[in-house]
């Protein structure tokens, strides 16, 4: 659909190749419904340069990276997150965001901090394993896992 607005995924570790910004700038020029990018490799570097090169009014950056969202918001405009973390507590990454928005920075601070910890014990194992895991817990989901996925080693 030509209309439709297009996010890119610029998942390396899942995609085995990264989108770099320059590329992404070239993609937006010459399609305009292309209006972001899901950023998750862990380089600030690259965060900022993506800031850069592509106007504000025209594109918007999502952190792709949970322990990341607050860093990003606050050196490369990101505009939130896509969340892995929400899953769990989507109302704490839901009110970091909001604070840092209002610029009550230091609230915000102090959810990224509260939230750090958990975001980085989810990957400890390939997504979506420990998420989905903490979920069927709580009964929201069977605990059914497609291969190659398998549940966490209880041991």
């Amino acid at each position: 659909v030509p209309e439709a607005e297009i996010v890119l995924y610029n998942i390396p570790g899942r995609c085995g190749i990264k989108i770099n910004p320059t590329t992404m700038a070239k993609l937006h020029e010459s399609c305009p419904n292309i209006i972001g990018v899901k950023q998750s490799v862990a380089d600030m570097d690259e965060a900022s340069e993506i800031a850069a090169l592509l106007p504000s009014d025209q594109w918007l950056i999502w952190s792709g990276d949970d322990s990341l969202t607050l860093p990003m918001m606050a050196a490369s405009r990101a505009h939130g997150v896509v969340s892995v973390q929400a899953h769990l507590n989507g109302r704490q990454i839901r009110r970091m965001i909001q604070a840092f928005k209002q610029n009550r920075v230091s609230e915000a601070q102090a959810l990224h901090l509260k939230l750090h910890h958990l975001a980085r014990e989810l990957f400890f194992l390939p997504n979506p394993t420990v998420v989905k895991t903490c979920l069927a817990e709580w009964g929201i989901v069977g605990p059914t896992f497609r291969l190659p996925m398998v549940p966490p080693d209880s041991s």
